[in-house]
């Protein structure tokens, strides 16, 4: 009777691990290339300067204020402090925090008015640059495949 309730457990376990597989396996199809990255376009508001080129008489911009600026231009704190309160654990972990999952999953259950994320900088890169921000399974799945790739190509 053991023997059979096992068997039966295992082979559930193993059905169950490769539909997941097979599900994971589609909806990684048609993604984008993180490797693409820069290449996007993003939008961007419109300066006006006057003659000189110095002086910024007007910006023109839609429903965000964006202008591109290289990583060197990053002031270092501003870098420090953002992982400090978006991701602390940024260099130390491969692009989930298990922790920061059940956190926001057991407060979400608790306290539903009042809904908190438990994502990443890479997760929210892999959303944010690449997928929708409609709230679906299947977009959480395809964050999570995205995440893993930007993990692994980028130092």
């Amino acid at each position: 009777m053991i023997r059979k309730s096992l068997r039966f457990f295992l082979f559930s376990f193993f059905i169950l691990l490769a539909s997941g597989g097979v599900l994971v396996f589609i909806l990684a199809q048609g993604l984008p290339d993180p490797q693409n990255f820069n290449n996007r376009v993003v939008p961007q508001s419109t300066k006006i300067y006057d003659r000189t080129g110095k002086i910024l008489l007007y910006e023109i911009y839609g429903k965000q204020r964006r202008t591109k600026v290289s990583l060197k231009q990053i002031s270092p704190f501003v870098i420090s402090t953002t992982l400090a309160a978006e991701d602390a654990t940024f260099y130390h972990h491969h692009g989930f925090v298990l922790k920061g999952i059940i956190r926001a999953f057991i407060h979400n259950l608790i306290h539903p008015h009042d809904l908190q994320g438990g994502s990443t900088i890479t997760q929210q890169l892999a959303r944010n640059a690449f997928l929708t921000p409609k709230k679906s399974i299947t977009r959480k799945i395809r964050e999570a495949i995205l995440t893993i790739e930007i993990e692994h190509r980028f130092s």
